[in-house]
């Protein structure tokens, strides 16, 4: 029954969504005129099988990509109409070019930069569910030699823990310059998007975001 309750609540928030061959388990989510998305939760509580598939029949799996499906856990499973939330929701960042926040992530951001203001703050930005979630400063042996915190240069003795969430790097400019540089480029191209931050820190103007190949990028703030 729980499978039949799962496709009702998928059809109700995506019309367009289909059974594939009458499986109720197993549905189709129209993403774009081209692609499509798979995804299969016979299995539910179990992670569900999720892809992206293309007329001409090629696929591409998201296990990584989505951290609904990173951080499942069979025993307090996501609800599987939100795995596709995220999906439309990633999908459409890139199309539109646009890097979705939190609304308490980008404040804290704000905040932590006036609150270390001179200091320089640097870290890595953690996405989850689609959106920039948190901020990660990396340990104190991560920070260039004479600071103490903070002033975080990721120095090649800085290891920080894999994670597939950490897809951008911020860095706060309390001088107020949101010129790029050669340390600025080799730092943005690291990561899928770099966000500067720059003084006075609650000015929209004064923030810049980048993808790795220099581009600007727009940004969006979503209530939490």
């Amino acid at each position: 029954m729980i499978l039949a309750e799962i496709a009702q609540t998928i059809k109700q928030k995506y019309p367009q969504a289909t059974n594939y061959k009458n499986r109720e388990y197993l549905m189709h989510v129209p993403l774009t005129k081209e692609v499509y998305i798979s995804i299969n939760f016979k299995r539910y509580p179990r992670t569900p099988n999720v892809k992206l598939v293309k007329d001409n029949g090629k696929t591409f799996k998201l296990g990584t990509i989505l951290s609904h499906l990173r951080d499942w856990n069979d025993k307090e499973p996501f609800a599987v109409v939100d795995v596709i939330n995220e999906i439309f929701l990633v999908i459409e960042s890139i199309l539109n070019r646009v890097i979705p926040f939190t609304e308490s992530c980008f404040n804290g951001l704000v905040e932590m930069s006036k609150k270390y203001h001179p200091q320089k703050v640097q870290g890595l930005l953690s996405v989850d569910k689609g959106k920039v979630s948190e901020l990660i400063i990396p340990a104190i042996k991560c920070a260039e030699p004479g600071n103490r915190i903070n002033y975080v240069n990721f120095q090649s003795m800085c290891s920080l823990p894999f994670d597939f969430s950490y897809e951008g790097t911020f860095i706060s400019r309390p001088d107020g310059d949101l010129e790029r540089n050669e340390v600025f480029n080799a730092v943005m191209r690291k990561r899928r998007f770099t966000m500067l931050l720059a003084h006075p820190y609650d000015k929209p103007e004064n923030v810049k975001l980048y993808d790795r190949d220099g581009n600007e990028l727009k940004y969006v703030v979503y209530s939490d």
